[in-house]
């Protein structure tokens, strides 16, 4: 994996580009912690200023590289897809267990969301050592007898949106 110097921008709009820390490896097996950690403290702090919030928390989990942080290496009987799947669901649970202690949780709408859908058979290369769960979009993603066969056609060697 590529070394990536992540930046943020200054406290106002327009502001300075500043490097934040470069993205290697541990910080990517680690991003779900940290990024779980600042959403309960803007929870906590929207909540003790008496405000409405939104919070937007992308999680890393089930999104190649899977690297799954130390407390969960090898936790799971699939490898690192299995294992990054586990600590996505403590992640949540963290999350979740927040909105009950602030007393929320009757009161917000938590929604999840995937960008690609399941790999179906290409997910072992990415570290799933053999569930029977792979899934597949079917339509939704163009994986459809019809869309594969046309694809097969155009000599497509890897799937894309349908």
């Amino acid at each position: 994996m590529a070394t990536w110097a992540a930046t943020a921008v200054g406290n106002c709009a327009g502001g300075a580009l500043r490097t934040v820390k470069p993205f290697t490896p541990a910080v990517r097996a680690n991003i779900d912690y940290e990024l779980t950690d600042k959403s309960i403290d803007f929870m906590r702090r929207q909540r003790t200023a008496g405000q409405p919030f939104y919070l937007y928390l992308p999680f890393s989990m089930g999104h190649v590289p899977n690297l799954p942080a130390e407390p969960f290496k090898g936790k799971s009987r699939i490898g690192n897809y299995g294992d990054k799947l586990m600590e996505g669901d403590f992640h949540v649970g963290r999350i979740l267990d927040t909105l009950k202690e602030l007393g929320i949780e009757d009161n917000t709408i938590v929604l999840f969301a995937s960008d690609n859908g399941p790999y179906g058979e290409a997910v072992r290369e990415f570290g799933n050592q053999g569930t029977p769960d792979m899934g597949n979009s079917g339509p939704f993603r163009g994986s459809s007898a019809k869309s594969r066969k046309a694809r097969s056609a155009r000599r497509r060697s890897c799937a894309g949106p349908g």
